[in-house]
């Protein structure tokens, strides 16, 4: 059977490999040695937010959390802003703070994106933080968005399928997996 934690794992390892910064970003600043040391500490924060186990460790994700709205708050025009608020959302998420990383990514989304692949990044991210937290509804607007709007993104054609998927049952999961598994290899044939 496959287990919320299995779509968890495959979710982060799809959003780490996915999300890179955008080296042609314009900055119009220059990052002061207090900024340099912000993001440093943030990004050594972050190498430890999970336990050698795979799970959060809480006083690291706490810090990591405030030391990223700080960030926010001190240097609003960095150039590391979007990694920094990601990585804060990622906290909060491994907080189940869901509130508070659905309102981070939705800033990233409508304020701060300067990708296209970073807004769909956001916005994919926010709609699985909420499909996984209960709020279907709220869920399926976002992703339909995404799968109308990106129909030939790799979260564009993700989205699409949890359209599908959604509303169904695991043993209704297991027989939609198991129809396109089937369908995929009678086309690779």
């Amino acid at each position: 059977m496959l287990t919320p934690k299995f779509f968890l794992v495959l979710f982060a390892a799809v959003i780490f490999n996915s999300c890179s910064s955008d080296a042609s970003q314009e900055n119009t600043t220059v990052a002061t040695e207090q900024e340099v040391n912000d993001y440093t500490k943030i990004k050594s924060l972050e190498a430890n937010m999970l336990h050698g186990d795979g799970k959060t460790n809480m006083n690291v994700s706490v810090e990591l959390l405030r030391r990223s709205k700080s960030f926010l708050k001190n240097h609003p025009k960095s150039a590391n802003i979007e990694e920094v608020l990601y990585i804060g959302s990622n906290a909060a998420r491994g907080l189940g703070l869901t509130d508070e990383a659905v309102s981070l990514l939705t800033f990233l989304a409508d304020s701060l994106v300067t990708a296209k692949d970073s807004h769909i990044t956001y916005l994919y991210t926010k709609a699985f933080i909420l499909d996984e937290s209960g709020k279907k509804e709220e869920a399926k607007a976002i992703y339909k968005i995404v799968a109308e709007k990106h129909p030939d993104h790799e979260f564009g054609r993700d989205s699409q399928a949890r359209l599908e998927t959604i509303d169904l049952t695991d043993e209704q999961l297991i027989q939609w997996l198991n129809q396109k598994s089937a369908a995929n290899q009678t086309g690779a044939n």
